[in-house]
């Protein structure tokens, strides 16, 4: 399809509560929304957002950035995801995740069909999410998000450790809450490379097997995986090492259960496939994750994971419940903790349309 010309605008999004994301507390979501023209007055639109403390851009980078790279994209007619993504070697990872999203949007559009039709011959009906658990107490989330009506459609229960808690006062919540999930919910244990191997061992030895998927980046030395998997019997998630080529001959070890892919953090849609692809060949569950996008942002975020694998994997994009307000209206929301792939969300509310 081919990109006529390229507009933005920033958004502001408050977050219901103060919430710890990237190393940082954030009160808001803040972003570039991204507008591409196609021919005939045909819209695409992406969104933009690096998060303080883990992206290394900024937002202003992005927009410099985006400066520079309009007249080169203005005309040029990719046929494919893959020739779009040469184009954009060069750009900040946000921006080539947005970029990308609005041409796929433009193009499914032009189409009549979903994006993630593009992405794969025979994508999934539907993507299932992992509930997320975090904040100060992670465990009075967890027992709340149980307690929901929809609680028996969960199958995946996303709980952050190291909020300051003593081992032993973590080890008894961890235990408690692994004998309250319903029967077929699992939990994935992400420790944000809080821990030493002989704390982590002792906060997660013995634990049920069958209770836990996997631990995702729990040691401050990412080497050590290994041996913290031998001594809690548990499989090893990577995300931040994923990002560290130094670290890539641990991508394959066979402790490591999956790998947890952020697209705006690896640079768009293409790239993503790419390290899918490595991933499901190394026998490697991958799992589509977010950097608390905004719902428009997520529902493209659902159509990526809707074209990897050949079975649905629990995604992490229910973050969008942290947002009190989002790009799309109505905002963003899951029935029984699934997003439908063709429920896909083309374009933003008016009132930010309008602004760009």
């Amino acid at each position: 399809m081919k990109i006529v010309d390229l507009a933005a605008a920033r958004f502001h999004l408050p977050l219901r509560s103060p919430a710890d994301f990237g190393g940082g507390r954030l009160t808001a979501r803040d972003g570039l929304l991204l507008r591409m023209d196609g021919p005939n007055g045909a819209r695409g639109w992406g969104e933009a957002a690096p998060l303080p403390g883990l992206h290394v851009e900024t937002l202003d980078d992005v927009e410099r950035a985006l400066a520079a790279v309009r007249p080169r994209l203005a005309g040029h007619d990719p046929q494919e995801l893959e020739e779009l993504g040469r184009a954009l070697h060069d750009v900040p990872p946000t921006l080539r995740f947005a970029v990308e999203m609005a041409w796929l949007a433009l193009t499914a559009r032009a189409r009549g069909t979903a994006p993630a039709h593009l992405l794969a011959s025979s994508p999934h009906a539907s993507v299932p999410l992992n509930a997320l658990a975090a904040g100060a107490d992670p465990y009075e989330m967890a027992r709340t998000i149980l307690a929901r009506p929809d609680a028996r459609s969960l199958r995946v229960l996303k709980l952050k450790l190291g909020r300051g808690r003593p081992l032993e006062d973590e080890r008894r919540q961890l235990e408690k809450l692994a004998s309250a999930l319903p029967p077929g919910t699992s939990l994935r244990l992400d420790g944000n490379r809080g821990y030493e191997l002989d704390e982590a061992t002792t906060l997660l030895a013995g634990l049920d097997r069958r209770r836990v998927e996997y631990l995702e980046e729990p040691l401050r030395d990412p080497r050590l995986l290994p041996r913290l998997s031998e001594r809690t019997g548990l499989p090893i998630a990577l995300d931040e090492s994923l990002h560290d080529d130094e670290l890539n001959g641990l991508w394959a070890h066979p402790c490591v259960a999956a790998h947890v892919l952020k697209p705006t953090r690896l640079g768009g849609f293409a790239e993503t496939l790419r390290r899918a692809e490595r991933g499901l060949r190394d026998g490697k569950r991958c799992v589509i994750s977010s950097c608390l996008e905004s719902g428009l942002g997520l529902s493209a975020l659902a159509q990526l994971a809707a074209a990897i694998g050949d079975a649905p994997t629990a995604a992490g994009l229910a973050t969008f419940q942290l947002l009190a307000d989002d790009l799309c209206d109505p905002p963003l929301a899951a029935t029984d903790w699934q997003l439908r792939t063709d429920d896909w969300i083309a374009q933003p509310a008016p009132r930010f349309r309008d602004a760009v």
